[in-house]
């Protein structure tokens, strides 16, 4: 099984009760782990994306546990007859993917803390995560959260309903998504790693009706619950030159909370992915110190 290297320490499955395996790429503690952090990536992307952010965590004696998503990076390579497509019935079952790495790393490593890191759809996934299925969880020590897309940054060019017609009558059709790799970061080496990605087909670029449909209703239900988040230390990063997730409704969201335990920190001159800008350093160390790790 090819799997890209990422500088991963090492690589193992996670079955899922759908049948589906899913990839989660290890990166080790450079000492005798102090936590883990188990990280979402976003739209499209990969487990992969995660390489920046462990090695600053690695450093700091932190694992770092990442899956690929359905329909994501080594998906349909380690599934016969599946394809990546930025597609799912519910985002329920990305949540529940979650909730079992979660529960696959605790039981291997009982005693040691858990953070949850999540970017741009991966931070939505996780604040659903930290409302949901992840409330109340005692070895959670608090969740930190770049660029999340709690509300996207351009409208469709398609009216809503021509949308909600083909989400139910050809929920997953194949729709090309051109996102410009310009929009991402402004660290050129990045965005030359991002356009490899696509060619070896870790990146995806197509979506369905059907995504477009439950992602907006799942934005919906996080922006009706979110401020009642009380259980976690919260911690984020939010890029002022985003293209893709809504930064002022996010800045607006994070206010509406009230509560000490929410912090964030605006960067006015970051594209959408904080953890590859060329100042991640300190976005890294912001929410190393917010959540107190």
């Amino acid at each position: 099984m090819t799997t890209h290297s990422f500088g991963e320490s090492s690589t193992y499955i996670l079955p899922s009760k759908k049948n589906e395996k899913l990839l989660v790429r290890k990166w080790n503690a450079c000492e005798i782990p102090k936590g883990i952090i188990i990280a979402v990536h976003g739209g499209m992307a990969h487990s992969g994306d995660w390489h920046l952010p462990a090695q600053f965590y690695n450093q700091k004696g932190y694992e770092l546990h990442a899956l690929d998503l359905p329909g994501h990076g080594t998906y349909a390579e380690i599934n016969p007859g599946k394809k990546n497509l930025l597609d799912i019935e519910s985002f329920d079952i990305y949540v529940e993917h979650v909730h079992d790495l979660v529960n696959s790393v605790q039981s291997e490593s009982p005693d040691l803390p858990i953070y949850i890191f999540g970017h741009s759809m991966g931070g939505l996934i996780a604040l659903l995560y930290g409302l949901g299925l992840g409330k109340d969880q005692k070895y959670i020590r608090g969740f930190g959260i770049s660029a999340p897309w709690l509300k996207n940054r351009t409208k469709s060019p398609v009216p809503a309903f021509i949308v909600n017609l083909l989400a139910r009558f050809l929920p997953t059709l194949a729709v090309p998504l051109k996102i410009d790799l310009s929009h991402l970061t402004h660290d050129q080496a990045v965005l030359k790693k991002h356009q490899i990605d696509i060619d070896y087909g870790l990146r995806g670029r197509v979506t369905t009706p059907r995504f477009a449909l439950i992602s907006q209703q799942a934005q919906d239900h996080l922006e009706a619950e979110l401020s009642n988040w009380k259980d976690y230390p919260l911690a984020v990063v939010i890029a002022g030159m985003d293209h893709l997730a809504d930064s002022q409704f996010t800045r607006a969201q994070m206010h509406r909370i009230q509560s000490p335990i929410i912090q964030y920190r605006y960067y006015e001159d970051n594209l959408h992915e904080n953890f590859n800008e060329i100042n991640r350093q300190e976005a890294f160390q912001y929410i190393f110190d917010s959540l107190q790790m």
